[in-house]
């Protein structure tokens, strides 16, 4: 009786591991098109967006997009790995704070721009 609890625990956290594994697969992809949004938007690279640099320019960008996949709604953990897997390592503050910069921005134009990108990606399969 026993092994057959362990069994279904076991199979339960399989299940729980398969659905954030395709979870993450699907935010990938979502997060993949934000990436290239924001270096259209801002004619940054992709390389350089990932490079570890902290000038406003880039960094600025790097908030921008953090706040993009907050909203959509990502959560911090997840835009923590994303952006770990494009070999840029940040942590959970640096996401919080980033987002927290974007959010109390006087400029229009930068919440404007991030609810254009995500709506844009709202209507379109990934």
């Amino acid at each position: 009786m026993i092994y057959l609890q362990h069994g279904v625990r076991y199979l339960e956290r399989l299940t729980q591991l398969s659905l954030i594994y395709q979870n993450l697969k699907m935010k990938r992809g979502i997060f993949n098109n934000y990436v290239k949004q924001l270096c259209k938007a801002t004619g940054i690279s992709e390389n350089e967006l990932f490079q570890k640099n902290r000038s406003v320019r880039l960094s600025s960008a790097r908030f921008i997009l953090y706040s993009i996949c907050h909203q959509r709604p990502m959560n911090i953990l997840q835009i923590v790995d994303l952006m770990s897997e494009r070999g840029y390592a940040t942590s959970r503050q640096t996401v919080e704070y980033g987002i927290e910069k974007v959010n109390t921005s006087p400029d229009p134009d930068i919440q404007k721009f991030i609810n254009e990108t995500i709506g844009l990606y709202n209507h379109i399969d990934i």
